[in-house]
């Protein structure tokens, strides 16, 4: 019967090897594990393992005993080998990352001989509630196992559990699917017991039991957290994927934050942080909330870089107006998105008839005849022809005639944007900035209200053609325009009506109000339409690429410069030498390759 439990683990233990020509080499011939399930939630662990130290092998000379857990008292430990005791315990040297004694053997088993040695300790709080069954207490172990280069041989391993004298036997149940092999009566005691005439001992052998806990004083509880960090810290996996995508997204941020610099400090930070990762995992667990928090504090910050532009201004508060702003004018003192900004220039310009529009999807214009000249000229055109032409829109045209059938989401408006937005801040400058922003606000809503106003469909079509800027900047403008179109009231601009100069686009013509609508027309509605197109605006328009502001972060090209001059310094400086210290990065490898043989095989000596 399968039981999800806190797992109990015990450390490795292994022989590690002296500086001597020999290497280790032993068989187990025999291994006995007793577990005494105490009252008090503590456990007795006795060991009994028969070594042979293989012929021609290093002597075993010290044994590391891998534990539970730090939570030991060597106080209450004792070993023997061949029945003489033992005096030397303490804490392993050789294993410092891991709960773990080590054991001197005096005299050593030597190369052909065999000894059998006992190891005992009690480890408080190994025995926790059941998390299946509140009902039930919860034991796992598995003996210590061994590296495969340092073991022949199989093994005749027996696990035994004791438990308390008022458990009925009836009451036991099997985790892990591993059935007991039996279920005993030991001198009184009652004890379940897995046997296995020949395994190897390579690996973890883990068993558990689940009793009721009526039978203790007391378990451990563990919290949702506590189990979760059990799992964490075993799902090695896991661990790893969760580590290689915070480096992903780690690089990504880094170079986002530093605009593309600092290589010479990402390499080495990741190195730091992958050692600090392997060493610890609460560390990795602790870094993904970490990245979460700066990721959404970067995107933060690069949305705010985009919506704030306005250069400072030299406001008065208490001083007057400014009035005569054109639409796109006050949208820059609003800091409005530049993607509706530049909808409201090139409407705009539709609107006079300066441009025309070519092409519906995307969006595409043409300068009208007569405009296709020098600035001056052009003034003089519109002065004939009943219009005027704006500072500003000067800039946008002669981007538009210099490329003529490219979209205007692909025309590089940068300059033109960046000279709208510098000329405002300067026609600002000695007002009142914040009363300005009161007054054109108030003239997009009285605009709407008398829009709203007026009943006859021909009289509102001719008052939004005349204020349809100003209609168009009010945040609740689609919301405006949905409403008149579902309600049958359709409207387009001058510029897409049919007999105009181009055909219009594939939008519905005007019907009476109370006319049904379906619902895919809002996609075909003005406000829907005005929508796709301020989108693709958008995304060629924003501070940063109008060189408005620098992109958000902190530039490491110093960083670069120096660490570049280190490296090629000390690479002039290893040419130079003609060889020199060899060595080093060779011992450093064997070093780390003896580390890991080390954890390989669980660890010890």
């Amino acid at each position: 019967m399968k039981r999800l439990t806190v797992p109990l683990i015990l450390a490795a233990l292994a022989l590690s090897a002296l500086a001597h020509a020999q290497e280790y080499s032993f068989s187990i011939p025999e291994m006995e594990l007793h577990v005494t399930a105490n009252k008090d939630a503590s456990i007795r662990m006795e060991y009994m393992i028969k070594f042979h130290c293989n012929t021609g092998a290093h002597e075993i000379d010290v044994v590391d005993i891998g534990l539970p857990d730090y939570n030991y008292d060597t106080s209450n430990m004792t070993a023997s080998l061949d029945g003489e005791q033992l005096y030397t315990i303490r804490k392993s040297t050789e294993l410092t990352s891991m709960p773990a004694v080590e054991v001197h053997l005096t005299p050593a088993i030597a190369p052909g001989q065999t000894g059998v040695f006992r190891f005992e300790c009690t480890m408080p709080d190994r025995i926790y509630q059941d998390t299946t069954n509140k009902a039930n207490a919860s034991l796992r172990i598995t003996p210590t196992w061994y590296g495969s280069q340092y073991v022949t041989g199989g093994t005749q391993l027996s696990i035994v559990i004791y438990l308390p004298d008022e458990v009925d036997f009836d009451n036991i149940l099997y985790q892990l699917d591993k059935p007991f092999s039996g279920k005993i009566q030991v001198e009184g005691r009652k004890a379940v017991a897995w046997y296995h005439d020949d395994i190897r001992m390579t690996g973890e052998n883990m068993v558990g039991v689940s009793f009721p806990k009526d039978s203790l004083d007391r378990v451990v509880h563990m919290s949702n957290w506590q189990l979760f960090m059990r799992w964490w810290n075993r799902a090695g996996t896991i661990r790893f994927l969760v580590g290689v995508l915070c480096l992903v997204f780690f690089g990504i941020l880094f170079y986002r934050i530093s605009r593309g610099t600092g290589s010479c400090l990402f390499i080495p930070l990741i190195i730091f942080l992958i050692v600090v990762w392997a060493a610890s995992a609460e560390m990795l667990l602790l870094f993904v909330p970490f990245l979460i928090l700066l990721w959404i504090v970067a995107r933060h910050a690069r949305i705010s870089a985009k919506r704030n532009y306005l250069p400072a201004i030299a406001s008065v508060p208490g001083g007057e107006i400014k009035r005569g702003l054109a639409v796109p004018e006050a949208a820059v003192m609003m800091e409005e998105p530049l993607g509706r900004v530049l909808t409201f220039v090139i409407f705009g310009l539709l609107k006079k008839q300066l441009i025309v529009q070519t092409r519906e999807e995307p969006l595409t214009v043409a300068l009208v005849e007569g405009y296709d000249t020098r600035r001056r000229d052009r003034r003089r055109v519109a002065r004939e022809r009943g219009t005027t032409i704006r500072g500003f829109e000067q800039d946008f045209l002669d981007v538009i005639g210099a490329s003529p059938g490219v979209a205007v989401n692909e025309l590089d408006f940068a300059t033109s944007m960046r000279n709208l937005i510098t000329n405002t801040a300067k026609r600002l400058a000695g007002f009142d900035v914040a009363r300005t922003r009161e007054y054109y606000e108030s003239i997009m809503k009285k605009a709407w209200t008398e829009a709203e106003d007026i009943g006859d469909l021909t009289e509102r079509t001719e008052y939004v053609d005349s204020n349809l800027g100003w209609l168009m900047m009010h945040n609740t403008s689609h919301r405006h325009f949905d409403t008149w179109h579902h309600g049958g009231y359709r409207y387009r601009p001058t510029w897409t009506r049919p007999g105009g100069t181009l055909s219009a686009p594939s939008m519905p013509t005007p019907e009476a109000p109370g006319t049904g609508t379906s619902g895919g027309d809002v996609a075909a509605s003005f406000s829907g339409w005005m929508e796709n197109v301020t989108g693709g605006m958008a995304r060629s328009m924003d501070p940063v690429s109008i060189g408005l502001r620098d992109a958000p972060g902190i530039s490491l090209a110093g960083v670069d410069k120096v660490g570049g001059a280190f490296l090629k310094a000390m690479s002039e400086s290893s040419g130079k030498s003609g060889g020199g210290f060899s060595g080093g990065g060779g011992c450093a490898c064997a070093c780390a390759g003896c580390a890991c043989a080390c954890a390989c095989a669980g660890g010890g000596r």
